[in-house]
């Protein structure tokens, strides 16, 4: 069943996701570049990998993809296909979901 069909009460929320958001959220909003926001965001511990995936996403959505430091693009594996995703993706979000 997709997730937008489903009941609420079949679904489960658990704390460590309010944690995880509310730590990304931290992250972005104390600090003033998406690297130091991430690096911010993993330096917390624990699900590390997980604070910092949310924390990079929203410093994405935040500061825009020039923000990303270039020594880190420059070691991205996949870099090409993971632009072309990204450029389809806005494609698709341009283009509206008629």
């Amino acid at each position: 069943m997709a997730v937008p069909q489903q009941r609420a009460d079949t679904l489960k929320a658990g704390g460590w996701v309010l944690a995880t958001l509310q730590s990304a959220f931290w992250a972005v909003l104390r600090h003033s570049s998406l690297e130091e926001a991430i690096v911010a965001a993993v330096n917390l511990g624990d699900d590390a990998d997980t604070t910092g995936a949310v924390a990079g996403a929203l410093a994405g959505a935040r500061w825009g993809l020039g923000a990303i430091p270039q020594r880190w693009l420059d070691t991205l594996r996949g870099r090409d296909e993971l632009l072309q995703l990204a450029d389809a993706l806005l494609d698709l979000s341009l283009r509206g979901t008629s």
